[in-house]
């Protein structure tokens, strides 16, 4: 599956059979160049992808946007438990050369406007380096 982007320079995202994100590509007719970032699903009960969020997320605390504190160690003890135990939370790390770069975290929510369930994008963060 191809995850559309852009227009005229169209990026593409390809999902690969272990169900992970690979993009942004130059599409070039059927040529895709050399893709440099890879999205995956959290796994909150995975030691890497635990370890992954947590760094992500603390860097996000300490930025002023966050707060500009680290994250709590009581909050950095329960979160990916406490996210593996709660119904529809969702988050997402994306990764150059193996190194995590960027995190999303999502959870469900419902629109009184629209009255349909949607997904509320609680944290976004992306490394500045």
């Amino acid at each position: 599956m191809y995850l559309r982007f852009g227009s005229a320079n169209e990026l593409l995202y390809h999902r690969t059979s272990d169900d992970r994100l690979v993009g942004p590509c130059q599409h070039l007719g059927e040529i895709f160049m050399q893709c440099s970032i890879v999205v995956k699903v959290v796994d909150y009960l995975d030691p890497s992808d635990r370890q992954a969020l947590l760094s992500m997320l603390d860097m996000y605390a300490r930025d002023p946007m966050g707060g500009g504190e680290p994250l709590p160690s009581d909050t950095q003890k329960r979160l990916c438990d406490d996210m593996a135990k709660f119904s529809g939370a969702i988050s997402w790390l994306a990764f150059k050369d193996g190194k995590p770069v960027g995190l999303l975290n999502a959870m469900p929510g419902y629109s009184t406007f629209k009255a349909r369930p949607l997904i509320n994008v609680h944290d976004i963060a992306v490394d500045p380096a």
